[in-house]
C-alpha cells in the first residue's frame, strides 16, 4: 500500500516492525500483556486517543509475547533465518546495530482507505529506543535518497517522501513510544493533529462497545467496520468484525462478526458450523454460536494440529489470485 523501494524497505524494517509499515507497503517489482495500548503513549489515556475516530481497521500486535511462543519458534523463526528475510535483517543489523525484531515490543494501528493504493495510517509503537531509531535513520539517509526518496529531520520529527510522492511522519511522545503517520496526514501538521488527540477513537461509543469485548492481551487483536466490510467475502450483510488471535504452544482464535439483523447471524452460524464439522480433524476445539446480531466463533489447536493443517492452508493460498508460486 505504501510503495517503497527495496533499500528503503530494508532501512525501515526494524522501525516498521514497531511502526507497522511492513504489513502495508507495496514493493516495486523485483524489489505487553495488559491493555498497555490504552494506558500509555498518548494524551488523555493512550493509543486510542491517537487513532482517528473514522478508522476502518484497528489492530494491535504484541511482538514480545509472540516471539516467546512455541508457535513462533517452530514456524516463524526458521523462515526469518533463511532466504530474503535473513538478508534484510542482516543488512539492518549491520547498518543500525540492532535486531529489528527486538526494537519494538508492541504496536497499535488505526487506518482507513484500504481499498486504495494510498491508505491513511496512524501507527503507535511501544518499547522503542528513540535514540537508536533516530541514529539509524540518520545513517540511512543516503540510501533512501539514492532510491528517489526524501527524508528530513527536525529534532525528533522525521518526515519521509518516497519516489511516488507518498508521505510519512514519525515522532516520539516519549523515549519509548513512536508515532508514525502515513498518507495524506503524513506531514508535520498532520502528526501534530494526531498528537493533539482530537476526534479520536476514545470518543467513539460504537468502537468502544466492541473494543471492550476484545482480548487485547492476546498476540494479535483487531476490529474492522465501515467501508472495508464491503469487501468481506460474505453473501450476508456484515457490518463489523472483531476479535483476537493468541500464540502460545498452540493457536487460539476468538472472533465476532456483526450483521445487520439477528436472522443473518443465525444463518451465518449454521453455515459456519457445517464448515467446522468438515475441519474437525484439524482443530482441538471449535464452537460457533449466534449471539443476537453477532456470530461468535472460537477455536483452538495445538502445534501438532497446526503442522497438519499447513499443507491445506498452502493449497488454499496457492489457489488465490496473486498468492501462487509463479
Amino acid at each position: 500500500m505504501v510503495r517503497m523501494r527495496q533499500r528503503w524497505s530494508i532501512v525501515m524494517l526494524g522501525i516498521v516492525v514497531g511502526v507497522g509499515l511492513v504489513a502495508c507497503k507495496k514493493e516495486s517489482p523485483g524489489s505487553s500483556g495488559d491493555k498497555s495500548s490504552e494506558a500509555s503513549g498518548g494524551p488523555g489515556g493512550g493509543d486510542l486517543a491517537l487513532l482517528p475516530a473514522d478508522s476502518e481497521v484497528v489492530f494491535g500486535v504484541n511482538f514480545t509475547q509472540m516471539q516467546q511462543s512455541g508457535i513462533w519458534k517452530q514456524f516463524v523463526e526458521p523462515k526469518l533465518a533463511a532466504g530474503r528475510g535473513q538478508r534484510m535483517m542482516g543488512e539492518f543489523k549491520t547498518r543500525c546495530g540492532a535486531d529489528p525484531l527486538k526494537m519494538v515490543s508492541s504496536i497499535t494501528v488505526g487506518g482507513k482507505d484500504f481499498s486504495t493504493d494510498k491508505p491513511s495510517l496512524v501507527i503507535v509503537g511501544h518499547g522503542v529506543d528513540k535514540a537508536k531509531i533516530l541514529e539509524c535513520l540518520d545513517k540511512s539517509k543516503d540510501e533512501i535518497t539514492k532510491d528517489g526518496g526524501q527524508i528530513t529531520r527536525d529534532g525528533e520529527l522525521v518526515l519521509f517522501k518516497d519516489d511516488h510522492g507518498d508521505t510519512g511522519a514519525l515522532t516520539f511522545p516519549n523515549d519509548s513510544t513512536g508515532v508514525f503517520v502515513v498518507g495524506s496526514n503524513g506531514t508535520a501538521a498532520g502528526i501534530k493533529s494526531v498528537l493533539a488527540g482530537t476526534a479520536s477513537l476514545k470518543s467513539s461509543a460504537p468502537f468502544l462497545e466492541m473494543y471492550k469485548k476484545v482480548n487485547t492481551t492476546d498476540s494479535v487483536w483487531g476490529l474492522a467496520s465501515g467501508k472495508v466490510m464491503d469487501n468481506m467475502p460474505l453473501d450476508l450483510k456484515a457490518t463489523a468484525a472483531y476479535g483476537s488471535l493468541n500464540l502460545t504452544d498452540g493457536l487460539a482464535v476468538d472472533m465476532r462478526v456483526r450483521f445487520d439483523k439477528p436472522e443473518s447471524a443465525a444463518q451465518a452460524a449454521t453455515m459456519a458450523n457445517a464448515q467446522v464439522k468438515q475441519a474437525a480433524q484439524y482443530v482441538d476445539k471449535a464452537e460457533v454460536t449466534a449471539d443476537g446480531n453477532e456470530l461468535h466463533a472460537s477455536a483452538s489447536l495445538s502445534g501438532q494440529k497446526l503442522t497438519q493443517m499447513l499443507p491445506l492452508l498452502s493449497m488454499v493460498a496457492g489457489g488465490l489470485p496473486g498468492m501462487g508460486g509463479n
